[in-house]
């Protein structure tokens, strides 16, 4: 991957993402969009099935977004009200599993997701901060003099990834989109003629 192969997934009423998130191995992506219509939407990862996860009126100004793949939920935090929201949507999730943080003395930023915690950046505390999903408080991991813009985990059980695109591109010319339980193949708009998506 040297960012050669580039193709436009979803341009409709994308004005304003601040956040993006791909889980390949369900084959969805997810973004926060901040701005006049602050939201939450999900689809596959060849923009296929774009669905809204948040409405207008839940955000204000979402600032990251991300997946819990245990937990089949999107996680997202906004800035402006200081909240943490998971919300259930892959299929087999539990509708009832949705995880809401509001109304404490938070200011996430960015946020991470892992087993049965939720990870973020805090301005307002200057630290990095978990919060176990079956709890009503969080731990501060990580104490810094600035504000941190950003937290991410690596576990190294997931370094690969199983899905449809995994060896040789799934069998595509140019690029492979996971979708959940397949892929669909992909061109770059400059080799159309030369590409054929299957």
């Amino acid at each position: 991957m040297n960012g050669t192969m580039q193709m436009v997934l979803i341009s409709d009423d994308a004005d304003g993402v601040v956040s993006v998130a791909v889980e390949p191995e369900l084959g969805y992506m997810a973004w926060a969009v901040a701005g006049t219509s602050p939201r939450i939407e999900k689809a596959y990862m060849n923009g296929a099935n774009r669905e809204l996860v948040v409405p207008l009126g839940v955000v204000q100004s979402p600032t990251a977004v991300t997946f819990d793949r245990q937990s089949k939920r999107i996680f997202f935090c906004d800035a402006s009200i200081d909240m943490i929201m998971g919300v259930p949507v892959f299929p087999g999730a539990a509708p009832e599993n949705r995880f809401v943080v509001q109304g404490v003395d938070i200011h996430p930023f960015s946020l991470a997701a892992f087993g049965a915690s939720v990870y973020f950046a805090d301005h307002r505390l200057r630290g990095v901060w978990e919060w176990p999903t079956q709890t009503s408080s969080a731990n501060r991991i990580f104490r810094t003099d600035r504000e941190p813009t950003s937290v991410a985990y690596y576990d190294s059980q997931r370094v690969t990834t199983a899905n449809a695109c995994a060896e040789n591109r799934g069998g595509c010319a140019q690029m492979c989109l996971a979708v959940p339980g397949s892929r669909r193949c992909g061109c770059t708009a400059s080799s159309v003629d030369a590409c054929r998506p299957t």
